[in-house]
């Protein structure tokens, strides 16, 4: 349960990272020599990208509330977006900065562990009653019986 809820704040403080380093990103783009098609294309991906980074913690805090057959599916698909937003921003932050980039956009390693992470906390876990493999593969009592030769 622990680990859960460190994803979710972990989750919670990249959104803020994103969301704060807006005018960072936005502002200069905006005053850049960039034809204004492009520019509007590339703020609004980017604010199309806090979007999803604040509905990530969102989904995970309902998914690991809800049955097991309804939030696994969603933290798989958490995990691959993150993960996938990850190995984008990685060839980027090599190519721009070498192996310091890694740490000058360290959102592409912690894309990463936060995919690992999800993924790592979907082992079955006690206190979920309902678990998805159980549920579709139960042993139904006749094959215990002993069959009379």
């Amino acid at each position: 349960m622990w680990l859960r809820r460190i994803i979710v704040a972990a989750s919670t403080l990249l959104a803020g990272f994103h969301v704060l380093s807006t005018p960072g990103i936005v502002d200069p783009i905006a005053v850049s020599s960039l034809a204004a098609e492009p520019k509007d294309v590339a703020i609004a991906l980017w604010h199309f990208s806090s979007v999803i980074f604040v509905s990530i913690p969102i989904a995970l805090a309902w998914s690991f509330r809800a049955p097991a057959e309804r939030g696994r599916p969603l933290q798989v698909y958490i995990a691959a977006l993150v993960a996938g937003l990850s190995v984008v921003v990685i060839p980027i932050a090599l190519n721009a900065y070498g192996l310091s980039g890694l740490l000058t956009l360290p959102q592409s390693l912690a894309g990463m562990v936060l995919a690992a992470l999800i993924i790592g906390c979907m082992a079955p876990d006690p206190d979920r009653p309902l678990d998805l493999a159980a549920k579709q593969f139960p042993i139904a009592p006749e094959s215990r019986a002993v069959v009379p030769r």
